[in-house]
């Protein structure tokens, strides 16, 4: 299927049952299912620009992701399965992939929300909206929810874990538009900062210990 989708991707594209296979695939508990899914769909995605996923006026949608509504969200949520593996499951190439996807798609939830959702009536995770601590309602938001997901990933311990999201907010702070991440820079300084403060804490306690130590040594 790798070797299809990079030398003949015409011949995929229209396959939409074939591209939710690779989607669930995505979280398969194999490694190398889930390593090559990761790829056959990063491909994929790559070479469509997030801008034109909107449906033909004649003949079927170049992507899945417009002919499967839904699909774009139940990527995102695969994605980020993979980057909460716990430490001695992580894998650096899986992990890479996922940045890149995630990086593609957040792009992609911008400018086209509605992709994230089968219908309208779907009683689906509930995604939050930008307004929402307010108490208002303005509709369900892709984007926040992807980085509310993210930020709440990395506040669990974990070394390998916390890297592969920081890594993941650093990809978006360079490649992304300003006005996507800008509303939520609070959602990405907040584990950064649960971070440094445990290791602050941690030095500490180790610096109180060994003083104790030594006045125990003396006396």
């Amino acid at each position: 299927l790798e070797k299809i989708s990079i030398h003949f991707p015409s011949t995929m594209a229209p396959k939409n049952e074939l591209w939710i296979a690779v989607v669930k695939c995505l979280i398969h508990p194999h490694a190398w299912v889930k390593l090559t899914s990761s790829r056959i769909l990063n491909i994929h995605i790559t070479n469509l620009s997030p801008k034109a996923l909107v449906p033909p006026e004649k003949g079927s949608p170049k992507s899945f992701l417009v002919a499967v509504p839904g699909s774009l969200y139940e990527i995102a949520r695969n994605l980020c399965f993979q980057l909460n593996a716990e430490d001695s499951e992580q894998a650096e190439t899986v992990t890479l992939l996922a940045i890149k996807s995630l990086t593609w798609i957040i792009d992609a939830m911008n400018d086209h929300p509605e992709l994230c959702f089968k219908n309208d009536n779907e009683d689906m995770e509930r995604l939050p909206t930008r307004d929402e601590e307010n108490g208002g309602d303005s509709g369900r938001d892709p984007v926040l929810w992807l980085m509310k997901r993210l930020s709440n990933i990395a506040k669990a311990r974990g070394y390998r874990r916390r890297e592969a999201i920081f890594k993941c907010f650093a990809a978006f702070a360079s490649c992304c538009d300003p006005s996507i991440i800008l509303p939520h820079l609070e959602l990405m300084i907040e584990p950064l900062n649960r971070t440094l403060t445990e290791i602050s804490s941690k030095a500490e306690q180790s610096s109180s210990r060994r003083r104790s130590q030594v006045d125990d040594d003396e006396s």
